[in-house]
């Protein structure tokens, strides 16, 4: 996995979290979540 995707992945992470907290939209984590450990899994 390049750098350059980590990046991306902790950037989406953090900006779930970001949206989660000020909309409450409590459906955003479960779905990201899994994509990342995945992508960083890989």
């Amino acid at each position: 996995m390049t750098k350059g995707a980590e990046e991306l992945a902790v950037l989406t992470a953090v900006l779930a979290v970001e949206v989660e907290t000020a909309a409450g939209a409590r459906v955003v984590v479960p779905v990201v979540v899994p994509t990342v450990v995945v992508a960083v899994v890989r």
